[in-house]
């Protein structure tokens, strides 16, 4: 269940300002191949790292600079991302009525 393929299709389509604030958390199993899917004896496993993984983030030179000052932590940049956003929109348009 490897998201790669998808992800690099979204990357070519999408326009560079959704790309700056699109961000893509992988978790990077132990070992030398990913458990597979349906592997039930991996599952603690998997779920333990999953807990305790850090997602790093590298400064991008082009960001968009919402989170000031910048954070390296990926869950929580996220996170502060999401709440930014529900002080904010994007007007497309506006009209003026002299009624």
């Amino acid at each position: 269940m490897n998201g790669n393929d998808a992800w690099a299709r979204f990357q070519k389509a999408a326009d560079s300002a959704l790309r700056l604030r699109s961000r893509r958390l992988n978790v990077e199993f132990t070992g030398n191949k990913e458990p597979a899917s349906d592997d039930v004896n991996e599952i603690d496993k998997m779920a333990s790292e999953a807990k305790s993984y850090s997602f790093y983030v590298r400064e991008r030179p082009n960001d968009l600079a919402v989170i000031f000052p910048y954070v390296k932590d990926g869950i929580m940049e996220v996170a502060l991302r999401l709440r930014a956003s529900l002080f904010f929109f994007e007007l497309r348009s506006i009209s003026f009525n002299e009624n």
